[in-house]
């Protein structure tokens, strides 16, 4: 399994998105300066992280998070607080690449609360 991550700086706000078998060991990474662009945006916490099951589809949704639409997207999610059945109803009304089982799965708990 292969998580995608965001993660956000808590000196300015920025935010980064990347993929890591284990999000909270590059988190530790990124917080030691081992990445030239997050470097210089010490300290980091995690802001998102979604479990892929092989690299290809985890970087499709990299990829995603890194758009307008993915941007957008995620600050829905987080706004809402977990309650993804909203948000993966507009992701695929809108064609968001997104595992189609997880989605239904989601869809159909939400749909049954």
């Amino acid at each position: 399994m292969v998580q995608v991550y965001v993660i956000e700086s808590l000196s300015d706000g920025t935010r980064y998105t990347g993929m890591a078998l284990n999000a909270t060991a590059r988190l530790a990474d990124h917080n030691n300066g081992k990445n030239r662009f997050t470097k210089g945006h010490r300290p980091w916490k995690i802001l998102y992280t979604e479990q892929c099951k092989d690299w290809s589809e985890g970087r499709v949704r990299e990829k995603y998070l890194k758009t307008s639409g993915g941007k957008k997207w995620l600050q829905k999610r987080l706004l809402h607080g977990g309650d993804m059945g909203s948000c993966l109803l507009d992701a695929v009304r809108q064609g968001i690449p997104y595992g189609l089982p997880r989605v239904l799965n989601v869809i159909s708990q939400s749909l049954v609360n």
